[in-house]
């Protein structure tokens, strides 16, 4: 007998395609009992142990379609072309980004929105100017922008928005010298670069551009990049910030010929309200701004943690500056005003007190001169909703009259003599004045002897209407071409205004006043002949690159055409009244011994002739 194996082999398995014949036709684990024996189940059946000869075949590599291959090649050539684009985009974020990373902070935020804003602009036409990058982006982040929004057009497109740091810092400085003299809405320092501003404030800065850029053709592509990002950012991403607001409040400021007229005016202004409120920039931040509705959710959401209540200057000035150009569109269409509240209340008062620069006591005056007229607007919407209310009846806005006068006058009072000096703040004064008088003069309460105030007081009101209308017109006609290229939507309605009331004064007969009398006061296809030529001289000033298609030659055009049509109704009033104004042009207007303050003016509920400017400036 046979002594055991001391050092058994440990069984192991034949690998994948190595199995012996019999083990692969019985379909079994083919189990090697060592080199040169035979496997455990031959070996137990005493079978002959021969092993496969069969191999599996490995398939071949099928060759690449020509469909397959020409997407790999433009695969590689578009990988090649963003490396390229996102190598181009770092050299300029070093160049333009060198001069201004040594400056100090100057009010600005540190950090960019959320979302890069310049990566939705794009303009889809042959003529596309492309989007504006964010400059200040990491190197990771500018590769993954050109992947995700690069355009079909060439991949140098992506920075031609850039421009040389000269020009661009041109078109801050035509900002800063023009535009806010009219409504200083921010703060930007002297040392400031059109370069950080950008990174800061990318949106801001793209209207800027918009609102400085002499070539008409390139203004309106960027103006309708600035509404296909406001549309992207606000309403599609939901973005929220205080560069969205800047940018917004310099778009209604300035950019007039607005594409659907007073619709669209509605609109933006809307938007920049809810853009205050959702920033919270309207109210104080005391409470905890967790508040909800079911009990339950306090344990699936953890206790918000509260907003701090400092505020920057930045953002008060955002915010009372919203609030004026609102109220300046909401006087025009006869719409309800922004809400004013305490808050606001308490950062004018803060911008009053510590005024960091003179632009801030500018921007203090017109608001405080912005809540009188906002009380007017509000009356007169109420007077246009009169027939509607099932309520007891209200008190005839006739009545406020005095009181929103004395209103006006403290507010002047409180002006230094400089500021009362200033062409702004007495153009808005002269309109305000003729907007409470249009209280008095449009009143279309009963006649009675407790809800009417007698001709006499009418009159009166006629006089100081037509004298604060002389004024405001003369104040207007003093502003330089530079200054009217930068004057903001409140001045140029003011003198649409006052043209409108004149207007009506002259083809309403009323026993309160004389017809006459106001065509011998001021004349007023004189005045619109005026207007026409010093609207028209404002391209040629600043240097406009213009085939007639800019604002102001629409606007010289749009006055020019309505001479004719207003000449002719005149002529007609004249006729059916039988007034000769050839016999009665020696008749004198004199106004009464008033009070400076006393000036007010007429209605603006049926303002036909500036509806129809702003329905023609796109056509």
């Amino acid at each position: 007998m046979s002594s055991p194996n001391l050092n058994p082999t440990v069984p192991k398995s034949a690998p994948y395609g190595h199995a012996c014949v019999g083990c692969s036709k019985a379909k079994s684990r083919c189990i090697s009992r060592g080199s040169g024996n035979s496997c455990q189940r031959c070996h137990r059946m005493s079978k002959e142990c021969r092993p496969s000869a069969v191999a599996s075949k490995r398939l071949a590599r099928r060759p690449a379609s020509k469909t397959v291959r020409l997407e790999e090649k433009l695969d590689d050539l578009v990988t090649l072309l963003k490396t390229q684009a996102a190598t181009k985009l770092l050299e300029q974020r070093h160049d333009l980004g060198g001069a201004g990373s040594d400056q100090q902070h100057t009010g600005f935020s540190s950090g960019l929105p959320t979302r890069a804003i310049g990566e939705s602009l794009q303009i889809q036409s042959n003529e596309a100017i492309p989007a504006i990058p964010d400059i200040s982006a990491e190197p990771s982040r500018l590769s993954e922008m050109s992947s995700v929004h690069t355009t079909p057009h060439s991949a140098d497109s992506l920075h031609s928005l850039l421009l040389p740091p000269s020009q661009a810092d041109e078109y801050l400085r035509t900002f800063q010298a023009h535009h806010l003299k009219a409504l200083p809405f921010i703060h930007i320092p002297p040392e400031l670069t059109a370069a950080r501003l950008q990174r800061e404030r990318p949106f801001l800065w793209l209207n800027i551009r918009a609102l400085c850029c002499k070539s008409t053709l390139e203004s309106d592509k960027l103006h309708k990049t600035v509404r296909e990002t406001l549309a992207q950012s606000l309403i599609v991403d939901g973005e929220r910030s205080v560069d969205l607001l800047l940018g917004l409040i310099a778009y209604l400021a300035w950019r007039m010929d607005h594409g659907k007229g007073k619709k669209i005016l509605c609109t933006y202004s809307n938007l920049a309200a809810s853009l205050v409120f959702d920033l919270r920039l309207d109210r104080s931040d005391q409470e905890t701004p967790c508040k909800e509705e079911h009990a339950y959710k306090s344990f699936d959401y953890p206790i918000k943690q509260q907003v701090p209540t400092y505020r920057t200057n930045e953002e008060r000035r955002a915010t009372l500056a919203c609030f004026s150009i609102c109220s300046t569109i909401s006087s025009f269409l006869k719409s309800q005003p922004m809400r004013w509240t305490s808050h606001m209340e308490d950062c004018l008062r803060h911008l009053a007190n510590e005024a960091e620069t003179p632009g801030d006591e500018l921007l203090v005056s017109i608001v405080r001169i912005q809540k009188v007229m906002d009380v007017v607007t509000t009356l007169m919407h109420e007077r246009l909703f009169e027939s509607e209310s099932h309520g007891p009846p209200k008190a005839p806005s006739i009545l406020h009259v005095k009181a929103l006068r004395l209103n006006l006058e403290a507010v002047e009072k409180g002006f230094r003599p400089e500021m009362s000096e200033s062409k702004v703040v007495r153009s808005y004064l002269y309109d305000t004045y003729m907007m409470i008088n249009n209280l008095a003069l449009c009143s279309t309460c009963p006649p009675t002897n407790t809800f009417m105030l007698n001709e006499l007081e009418r009159t009166r009101c006629f006089y100081a209407c037509i004298h604060a209308i002389k004024q405001g017109l003369d104040n207007w006609f003093s502003l330089t071409s530079g200054e009217l290229f930068g004057a903001s939507l409140g001045l140029l309605l003011h003198f649409g205004r006052y043209t409108h009331v004149l207007y009506r004064l002259a083809m309403r007969e009323d026993p309160a006043w004389d017809r006459t009398a106001v065509r011998n006061a001021v004349d007023l296809i004189q005045t619109l002949e005026r207007g026409a030529e010093h609207m028209g001289a404002v391209p040629e000033a600043v240097q406009f690159r213009s085939d007639a298609s800019d604002f102001f030659t629409k606007c010289a055009m749009t006055l020019r055409g309505a001479i004719p049509i207003w000449q002719r109704a005149l002529n007609g009033v004249d006729a059916t009244l039988g007034t000769n104004p050839v016999a009665q042009s020696a008749v004198e207007l004199e106004a009464p011994d008033v009070a400076p303050g006393d000036f007010m003016a007429m209605d603006f509920s049926d303002d036909a002739w500036l509806s129809e400017v702003f329905s023609t400036w796109e056509s």
